[in-house]
C-alpha cells in the first residue's frame, strides 16, 4: 500500500464517522468548526518514515476539504504550534494536541502513527472530539 493510498483510506474513515447534514441554501451560516489533523507520530523512528508524519497531515487534510469537510490548514497548525513554542517535528502529548486544536478552533483533533513492518507501511489515525477529549 503506498502512503497515498494509506492516507486516502484515513480521509474516507474520517469522514465516514462525520454525521449526514442536511444541505440548505443559507450561505449566512457560519462554517461549522474545523478538523484538525497533526503530523502522525513515527514510534519506531524509522528515518524512512520520517517525513511520512507531516506528509499524511498535509495530505490528509488536502483530501478532506476537498470533500467539503472543514480541515484547518497546515498554515493555522504551525501558527499554534509557534504560540506555545513547540517545535515542528514535537511528539505531542494528548493534552498539548487538545491544546493545539483549541487554539485553532477545531471541533476535531485527527493523529495518527506509522510505521513498517518489512516492507509494508501500517498506518493508524484516531480521532479526539475536542468536547469530551
Amino acid at each position: 500500500m503506498t502512503a497515498r493510498a494509506a492516507v486516502l483510506l484515513i480521509a474516507l474513515a474520517a469522514t465516514a464517522a462525520r454525521p449526514a447534514v442536511a444541505q440548505t441554501a443559507v450561505s449566512a451560516l457560519p462554517p461549522p468548526p474545523g478538523l484538525l489533523v497533526v503530523p502522525f507520530e513515527n514510534p519506531q523512528h524509522d528515518p524512512r518514515s520520517y517525513w511520512l508524519g507531516e506528509a499524511a497531515a498535509i495530505l490528509l487534510t488536502e483530501d478532506l476539504n476537498a470533500r467539503g469537510i472543514n480541515a484547518i490548514p497546515r498554515a493555522a497548525r504551525v501558527q499554534a504550534f509557534d504560540q506555545l513554542h513547540l517545535p515542528l517535528a514535537a511528539s505531542l502529548s494528548r493534552a498539548t494536541v487538545i491544546k493545539v486544536g483549541q487554539i485553532v478552533g477545531a471541533s476535531r483533533v485527527i493523529v495518527g502513527d506509522l510505521e513498517f513492518e518489512g516492507d509494508t507501511l501500517i498506518v493508524r489515525a484516531t480521532p479526539i472530539r475536542l468536547d469530551v477529549g
